[in-house]
């Protein structure tokens, strides 16, 4: 019985180690994810390339495996002080 509970519990160790670098690795993905639209979103250097941050963006939920059922941006026009919204779904 002593033998069992010495693999059992040195088994479950094992798991929860598993679980915590698969939780590791997951968050580092979506970290990396993160800084990539980030860096794109940073050499922006005309509203034309906002094409290509949201397309970024998108291709990132689909690396991560995820599938929003929808999303808006939200454009500031800072000159008339409004803004306007762009859904998509």
């Amino acid at each position: 019985m002593s033998r069992f509970a010495e693999e059992f519990g040195q088994t479950l160790s094992a798991a929860f180690s598993i679980c915590k670098k698969q939780k590791h690795s997951r968050e580092s993905q979506i970290e990396a994810s993160l800084e990539r639209i980030r860096a794109k979103a940073m050499a922006m250097q005309h509203t034309e390339e906002l094409n290509e941050v949201i397309g970024l963006f998108c291709e990132q939920y689909d690396i991560l495996g995820i599938n929003p059922v929808c999303a808006h941006l939200s454009l500031i026009d800072v000159e008339n002080n409004r803004f306007s919204l762009a859904p998509h779904r």
